[in-house]
């Protein structure tokens, strides 16, 4: 019996020496892959501290024992490593929910794994949905070296995706562009490069935090914010145009810090991510999570007008009077013709209210006329005084209203019976508002002019 028992001792202690070597595994720890010379490298697997990043990838750095290279805080592109991207995707998801005031109840699993970059070049992000039965699970493929502002981009939309579809649904609720580049301004202007870590290196700390407002007027500059009509239906061709897309960046970081300031607008926008895949378009959810604060996109737009120029603050030397820019305003608000005339006595110019125009004028002159209208209101929303700015950009989202859907490629796949019927209900609809607007200018200049 002994020496049976004497024959089995080696092999338990194998065995225990087995099991010792696996518990760090069981505790989610990463244990390092030894590499022997000629042998393939198997994937690494780290999570996340909530368990609910799984990083998937290949170590790609050789620790040097002895030397740890510096690295200043301007290094654009970053390895990663997957133990690291988890810390970088915890603390980024902990900046968002900061934003949002919402503590930490994720349900769908975030799925990141690093590829080599030679295989992904230098192509946007993919954030994949998948679909499983207890919800909605995402995929993220990152290039193993990648500028770490694009990555804390990526990190955050699929963070705000899966806030958005923590309810199993048929369809992904899609966020905005400008919810997910003004998140990704504000989140990166508070953390900074602290948010992405990497092994072996030392980051140099001899910058001030950057100031919100500082890198919004570089964005921007010398532009006026975009309105929230421009931001929320974006030119395609806006990511190819460098200038255009910081102004586009600038302005929704700006309107995210706006829309987040208050307790009241942090629940009004979480809110909104719940209601996103319950709606065809995110404008009716944003609508129904801000109520009664906005009733329509009118007025989002009246109050970002105000808001932009608030937060950041204009020249007052640039400045119209109240006086100047009501006339200005009531002069683009008409459109000068020449009239009648015949063979032998010349024609008269007269006055046209921009009304008549819309409802008596052939198309092919009105587009002309309400791009150089667009223009004129753009033009003036940049001298206005802040108290006549709603009204200014009243005008403004008028005329764009009309002339996208009197002029936009929709039209195109319509019938002409169907086109004379849609003109006619877009025309009268447009009419009616600028007259109200011709009122309503009426009246504040009459309340402006000085009394005798």
């Amino acid at each position: 019996m002994r020496t049976a028992v004497a024959r089995l001792v080696p092999h338990l202690r194998t065995l225990l020496v087995v099991v010792l070597s696996v518990m760090p595994l069981a505790q989610g720890q990463v244990i390092p892959i030894r590499k022997l010379p000629g042998s393939v490298v198997a994937p690494l697997t780290a999570r996340g501290i909530s368990g609910q990043f799984v990083v998937s990838g290949a170590s790609i750095s050789t620790p040097r024992p002895g030397i740890i290279p510096e690295m200043s805080t301007d290094a654009v592109e970053v390895e990663l490593e997957p133990q690291w991207l988890a810390v970088a995707a915890e603390r980024t998801k902990q900046a968002v929910l900061a934003r949002f005031n919402l503590s930490d109840r994720w349900q769908g699993k975030i799925h990141l794994y690093i590829r080599p970059k030679r295989e992904l070049g230098d192509a946007a992000i993919r954030i994949v949905p998948v679909s499983f039965p207890g919800g909605w699970q995402f995929r993220v493929d990152v290039p193993d070296r990648v500028e770490w502002r694009r990555l804390v981009r990526a990190l955050v939309e699929v963070v705000v995706l899966e806030l958005a579809n923590r309810d199993a649904g048929d369809q992904v609720g899609l966020p905005p562009l400008w919810l997910n580049e003004g998140l990704s301004f504000l989140v990166i202007a508070d953390q900074g490069r602290d948010l992405v870590l990497q092994g072996n290196t030392s980051v140099l700390r001899n910058q001030r935090k950057p100031s919100l407002l500082n890198e919004a007027r570089q964005g921007l500059a010398g532009r006026t914010p975009l309105l929230f009509s421009e931001l929320s239906f974006p030119a395609d061709s806006l990511a190819s145009n460098p200038q255009a897309w910081a102004v586009f960046q600038a302005s929704s970081a700006l309107l995210m810090h706006e829309l987040l300031v208050e307790e009241s607008g942090r629940q009004a926008m979480a809110t909104f991510l719940r209601l996103l895949p319950r709606h065809l378009n995110w404008q009716t959810g944003f609508i129904e999570a801000h109520r009664p604060r906005f009733l329509s996109p009118l007025d989002v737009e009246k109050w970002w007008a105000v808001n932009s120029a608030h937060v950041l603050g204009r020249d007052p030397s640039l400045l119209w009077t109240p006086e100047a820019t009501l006339a200005q305003l009531s002069s683009i608000l008409v459109e000068s013709a020449e009239f009648g005339g015949t063979t032998n006595s010349p024609g008269q110019r007269r006055s046209l209210p921009l009304a008549e125009v819309v409802l008596r004028w052939d198309g092919s002159v009105q587009r002309e006329v309400m791009r150089r209208k667009e223009a004129q209101l753009r033009q003036l929303y940049q001298h206005a005084p802040t108290d006549l700015l709603p009204v200014v950009t009243e005008g403004y989202r008028t005329i764009q209203q009309y002339a996208a859907e009197r002029f936009g490629r929709e039209s195109e796949t319509l019938r002409r019976s169907e086109l004379e019927s849609r003109y006619r209900v877009v025309a009268a609809r447009a009419a009616r508002r600028l007259r109200e607007l011709e009122r309503k200018v009426a009246a504040l200049q009459a309340a402006a002019a000085p009394r005798r």
